[in-house]
């Protein structure tokens, strides 16, 4: 199926509940791995730094694929290309399954971390088979308040996935390891049976019930547009960057340092995806939120505190406090640069696969550097520069908010 003319076609609300359906499930087995990977990485006896390298392959491989991918993800059927992503994850999410289940019955791989490493970096490739498509394919044909809701209820609902996620992760790890991986397989297949069930989009000048779905589309950027999307990528880019140091490195400065267990590591993730739930739920409520300064830079500030707590207490109710405000700082930047990306164009499938470029790219900077300065200067390291990046975004971003263009 051509793209040529996107807002032309648009979902039913029908078939959209199929998709954040797959989108929960796509989510929620995603965060079961990603949680065991730390400590499975550390038990075959890797080193901090292999630690984020294990996700930074992950989502580097997904970032070069959906940079690589995006002119012809645009030209494709959403839902095919949906579907072959699906099928192929699977396939990888057995190899890695293997890969641990081998090792746990004591037979010799050779160099076990490289092949988790080579693992999570195909089901970063195949992930950009899932992610751009079926986001561009909810957005098709919809602006201002229309694609805000629609937006929100997708980052509401695979934020749900990866809310329920991480403490019966935490919980499977400390039984084996070979269950998260095993949960994981299962949901994945409860996504591809989703993605199955929704219809392909429909041109809504031939197809039937969509007209009222369809709202005013505005083809044209503003010079606001313009501003809030670039304040709004460097803001992504430094929120996934404390992200990606918070979901590779802290895992073991709890286990390690704090002596907390895995579960409880998994309990600060989900603190963090719960105050993520609420910023998608009211997001969705209300178009207020847009183009309002303050609210977007007091966001960051929020992710600047969370680091500094981190930094200051080992303390498990301040440590599920930092959470909560990585949860709401992230999630706000990260449903800002969806909506700012989007709006006021029509070539939506490009905008999501930048969009999933930029917080790629963010994930795959504080994962690496992060595991690196862990190695080097110790496990506080990593905060202080999550911390230095924060700060630099918010000058950034300010310069560019004072330069107000004339058109």
């Amino acid at each position: 199926m051509e793209w040529a003319g996107e807002k032309l076609f648009s979902t039913s609300g029908r078939d959209a509940k199929y998709i954040y359906g797959a989108a929960f499930m796509q989510a929620f087995g995603t965060q079961q791995w990603w949680v065991a990977l730390p400590f499975i990485i550390k038990h075959f006896g890797g080193t901090d730094a292999q630690v984020g390298l294990g996700l930074a392959a992950n989502m580097g491989a997904y970032a070069i694929s959906v940079l690589l991918a995006g002119p012809v993800l645009e030209r494709l059927n959403p839902r095919s290309t949906a579907l072959w992503g699906t099928r192929a994850m699977i396939m990888v999410m057995a190899g890695m399954g293997a890969i641990v289940l081998l090792e746990r019955l004591g037979y010799t791989l050779l160099n076990p971390i490289g092949l988790l490493v080579l693992t999570t970096g195909l089901f970063g490739i195949f992930s950009a088979g899932f992610w751009p498509p079926v986001m561009g394919w909810l957005a098709l044909g919809f602006e201002g308040g229309k694609l805000s809701r629609r937006l929100s209820r997708f980052s509401l609902w695979w934020c749900l996935g990866a809310l329920v996620s991480p403490y019966p992760a935490g919980l499977l790890v400390e039984i084996d390891f070979i269950w998260p991986m095993g949960a994981a397989l299962v949901f994945l297949l409860f996504c591809y049976l989703s993605v199955g069930r929704a219809d392909n989009p429909r041109n809504v000048n031939e197809g039937e019930g969509h007209q009222d779905d369809q709202s005013d589309f505005r083809a044209a950027l503003t010079a606001e547009d313009i501003r809030f999307r670039w304040m709004a990528r460097i803001a992504l880019f430094a929120a996934t960057a404390c992200g990606g140091i918070v979901r590779t490195q802290l895992a073991l400065l709890m286990k390690l340092n704090l002596y907390f267990s895995e579960s409880t590591f998994g309990s600060f993730i989900t603190f963090m995806t719960l105050a993520s739930l609420i910023v998608y739920v009211l997001a969705g409520r209300t178009p207020s939120w847009h183009y309002r300064v303050g609210i977007f830079w007091g966001s960051q500030l929020l992710l600047l505190a969370s680091m500094v707590l981190i930094l200051l207490t080992g303390h498990r109710g301040w440590l599920f406090l930092a959470a909560v405000m990585q949860g709401l700082g992230g999630a706000f930047c990260y449903i800002s640069h969806l909506y700012y990306g989007a709006a006021g164009g029509q070539r939506r499938f490009a905008r999501m696969a930048v969009h999933e470029f930029t917080l790629s790219v963010g994930f795959v900077t504080g994962s690496l550097l992060g595991g690196y300065l862990s190695d080097q200067f110790g496990r506080y390291a990593p905060y202080w520069f999550a911390g230095a990046v924060v700060a630099l975004a918010l000058m950034i971003e300010a310069i560019l908010w004072f330069i107000r263009p004339k058109k």
